[in-house]
């Protein structure tokens, strides 16, 4: 199992200069940029569509995820970089938009087991909020050394040797679906970064809802209900105790920098590709609390030194 990882600061792609092939009304390309997923980009064709982004400078990614997507099963993606304007000299890559595995008991039902495919058919009860991540290689780490920080700024990236990133001034993403039985590609939000390893992993995974439906009961026992939706996941990561001091510290900077209010994408099982994956180890969504962290008081500058347990829970951005 790999350590978690969270793509966070996506600050450079929403600053930058976005056009697309075709935008629908009240559905502008530029909604890509907005952290509420509900505000979509959507063409008007499926024929040919595609985006370029111009960050106005080169800049260093090594993922990206796509939020919210409607494309089929028989969808493919093709990721393209370059310093000049539809370049693919530094970067081109096809994707699938979904991996067409599906696994034990994710049909809804519990008859496929692993080995299975996801159908078209079957595509909005099984993966209901599409999301796909797309990880050119390795990790990056954040503020990670001996002591504290070792002299490292924490929230300074640091990329060993046999870091694949792309350095790149613009990206061209083309959506190839002509069986998109919608008849148009839509998309909820991009993230185009570098993701987060704390060199840490969580002891398990709590999955609750939320429901803020209400049932009202007269005095007879008769109910009125007031349905609210949709409901939405949460995820609370459960640390049991911390190894080294430091890497805690690492998640609590990136914690204190973008608070309660900024929209993350958690991906608990990275070395998982299975089309259910999507709906039920990712997440994208904010920290519910800001989480604390308790640490012994014997010699706590040293590394190796133990922490408290403590978990953190994050609430699913719907809107």
């Amino acid at each position: 199992m790999k350590n978690f990882r969270m793509l966070w600061d996506n600050h450079q792609f929403d600053a930058a200069t976005l056009t697309a092939t075709t935008s629908a009304s009240g559905y502008p390309v530029t909604c890509l940029q907005d952290q509420f997923r509900s505000r979509k980009w959507r063409t008007t064709s499926i024929i040919e569509q595609y985006i370029t982004i111009d960050f106005g400078t080169a800049i260093n990614f090594n993922s990206i995820a796509f939020i919210d997507h409607n494309l089929s099963t028989t969808g493919t993606i093709r990721i393209m970089a370059s310093n000049t304007p539809l370049g693919s000299d530094l970067l081109d890559m096809n994707i699938l938009a979904y991996d067409p595995l599906i696994g034990f008991g994710e049909d809804g039902f519990g008859y496929f087991g692993f080995g299975g495919y996801l159908l078209e058919i079957d595509r909005s009860w099984i993966v209901p909020n599409p999301i796909k991540i797309f990880y050119f290689e390795n990790m990056i780490k954040y503020g990670t050394g001996l002591y504290y920080g070792n002299n490292i700024t924490y929230g300074t990236s640091i990329e060993p040797s046999t870091q694949k990133t792309t350095t790149a001034r613009y990206l061209t993403i083309k959506f190839k679906d002509d069986n998109n039985p919608d008849g148009y590609i839509e998309l909820g939000r991009l993230f185009i970064c570098r993701y987060a390893n704390f060199n840490l992993n969580f002891d398990s995974i709590v999955h609750g809802t939320i429901d803020e439906s209400e049932i009202y009961r007269s005095l007879g026992g008769q109910a009125w209900i007031a349905k609210k939706t949709p409901l939405r996941r949460t995820m609370e990561l459960n640390f049991d105790v911390l190894e080294y001091a430091d890497k805690y510290w690492n998640l609590k900077f990136m914690v204190e920098k973008m608070g309660i209010t900024e929209s993350y994408l958690i991906d608990c099982f990275p070395s998982i590709d299975l089309a259910s994956q999507h709906h039920h180890s990712i997440l994208y969504g904010r920290f519910q609390d800001l989480p604390s962290i308790e640490q012994n008081s014997e010699m706590p500058w040293i590394e190796g030194i133990q922490v408290s347990s403590t978990g953190i829970i994050f609430e699913e951005e719907i809107t």
